[in-house]
């Protein structure tokens, strides 16, 4: 997880990233057991950089990571960044982030 969001924090100060993008964050490959921690320490990053990340938030992961990245996915919008969303197809999280919010 504290690679996720070192990611997170990589990209948004990235300076050719814009707060205006779309992100999809692709851990299909992800091997580890999360726990309900690793979805605290990702609402905490989203929430302090709101202001980085203005539009759609899509996190593809594997299926046996899904229910919990649901969790954290729930646990994100009731910190006030209401714009992620968790999918375990990459195809459908692209889609999601095609369309308008």
């Amino acid at each position: 997880m504290s690679a996720m969001i070192g990611i997170i924090q990589q990209v948004s100060t990235d300076p050719h990233f814009r707060s205006h993008f779309t992100v999809t964050l692709d851990l299909r490959s992800a091997t580890y057991t999360a726990e309900l921690a690793d979805g605290d320490a990702l609402a905490t990053v989203l929430k302090q950089k709101k202001k980085d990340f203005q539009n759609r938030f899509a996190v593809v992961v594997p299926e046996s990571l899904h229910i919990m990245a649901k969790l954290y996915c729930l646990l994100t919008s009731m910190s006030e960044f209401d714009k992620i969303q968790c999918f375990t197809s990459m195809d459908e999280a692209q889609e999601w982030c095609r369309r308008k919010p």
